[in-house]
Formats: C-alpha cells, structure tokens, sequence
C-alpha cells in the first residue's frame, strides 16, 4: 500500500512508481534532453519524441492509475495523465476554441 494515499497495488513495482508521484522522484534521465521519467518505459516513450516515432505509452493503457504524466506537450513540455487533456491544451497554443457555447 501507499504510504501516501493508502492505495494498493498487486505488483510492488507498480507501487513504487506510484509513490514517485507523489515524491517527484524522476530516475530515468534522457540522454537527449535531460528530462527525468518515474519509468524506463515513459522514458522509452518519450525517446521517441526525438526520432519523430512517437507513440501512445501502453504504460498508460496497463495501468492509468499510475498517475504517471505520460503525455507531453512539444511545445511547452507540461504533461497530462490522458490524451485528451493534452489535446485540450494544445488548443490553447494554437488559439483554437473546440468547445461552443
């Protein structure tokens, strides 16, 4: 269990990335940009954004409930648990409003 939130986990390395959200613990370092990740697979994820190969994290599809921000803005590199949150801000970057009175 989280010492944290109390929440449980079935796998103890599910548990401990889970605690690094709350820490801010950020171990695996890109050696490209030297951005920090709770997983090498978020970081594994991420090294795609430097060869264009980018993909959808399947970290995020096994277990949303990691917290883990996987989904990152090129722009501005601020982060979201989900896509649709960051397709959300992305709209603020280009000025467009998706949502009509």
């Amino acid at each position: 269990r989280c010492e944290y939130c109390n929440k449980g986990f079935k796998k103890s390395s599910h548990l401990k990335q889970h605690v690094r959200s709350h820490t801010g613990e950020k171990p695996y370092k890109c050696q490209l940009c030297g951005r920090g990740f709770v997983s090498s697979g978020v970081l594994k994820s991420h090294e795609k954004t430097h060869t264009g190969k980018q993909s959808i994290p399947a970290l995020y599809y096994l277990n949303p409930s990691l917290g883990v921000k996987a989904f990152s803005c090129s722009i501005c590199n601020t982060s979201f648990t989900t896509n649709g949150s960051l397709t959300r801000h992305m709209a603020t970057h280009m000025s467009m409003k998706p949502y009509k009175c």
